[in-house]
């Protein structure tokens, strides 16, 4: 019982002074992080645009036509593959 107690202040204190010494420089650091991030932020979003109307919207543009063809049987042999033996 007294092994437990004593190893529950020892926990506490180191706890505390663990609390004690991140605390100062906390809101410095959040904002110098920020600061280093706007940049690359700022070019992902850009990328993103980009990517977006350049690579994916015409790449969805075909699979939705590849698709709509297979649904109305065009475009194989043999006319969709419907009434074959």
């Amino acid at each position: 019982m007294k092994f437990n107690f004593c190893y529950a202040i020892l926990l506490f204190l180191i706890g505390a002074f663990t609390l004690s010494q991140a605390e100062p420089t906390g809101r410095r650091v959040r904002r110098q992080n920020m600061e280093q991030i706007k940049p690359w932020m700022e070019w992902g979003s850009k990328y993103g645009q980009i990517m977006a109307t350049t690579v994916i919207m015409p790449a969805a543009q075909e699979a939705a036509s590849i698709a709509s063809a297979g649904r109305e049987g065009g475009g194989g042999e043999g006319g969709g593959g419907e009434g074959q033996s």
